[in-house]
């Protein structure tokens, strides 16, 4: 059983990390046999979230989630992720601070930690190889849960298995 704030019935005003274990990561191979993968590409925190939210949730749920960063949701997960990573889209006006101050108060985690933290599924988190390129960047610049590179061209042979979100 995972933690409440994942769960289908919790009020979204409930949504909690703080105190959950590690999750084991599962073998390469997965046993699951649903498998969500997620191209996530903007670097801000109403981007950023939700991908880690769905990602959560499917791994609590026993499945499979395979994650591209590319862009600035790669820049996101630098070892020192970029500054734009604790902001909001413009889209949220006037309202962006208050919502970014909720946001952090009610889910008390970073966005990569909350899918670190997620338990039940394997997870396997990918930077996209055009990026690091892009910006000159190697593996050993990101946060350590970004484990390889891949092409988009492979990335997306490997969604064909799959359910894939964009965002």
């Amino acid at each position: 059983m995972g933690p409440s704030w994942l769960s289908d019935t919790e009020p979204a005003a409930r949504v909690r990390t703080r105190g959950l274990s590690e999750r084991s990561r599962a073998a390469p191979g997965r046993s699951s046999s649903a498998q969500l993968f997620l191209i996530v590409y903007a670097g801000t925190a109403d981007r950023l979230y939700p991908a880690g939210l769905l990602a959560a949730r499917a791994l609590e749920r026993g499945e499979s989630v395979d994650v591209l960063l590319t862009f600035w949701a790669l820049m996101a997960a630098l070892k020192t992720p970029a500054a734009f990573a604790n902001r909001v889209s413009r889209d949220y006006g006037t309202q962006g601070e208050a919502f970014l101050e909720l946001l952090h108060e009610r889910v008390g985690a970073s966005w990569m930690d909350v899918m670190r933290q997620a338990q039940g599924g394997s997870l396997r988190v990918r930077a996209c190889a055009f990026t690091l390129d892009l910006f000159d960047l190697t593996l050993d610049d990101l946060d350590p849960l970004v484990e390889d590179v891949v092409g988009i061209g492979s990335f997306i042979d490997e969604a064909e298995q799959g359910r894939l979100l964009v965002f």
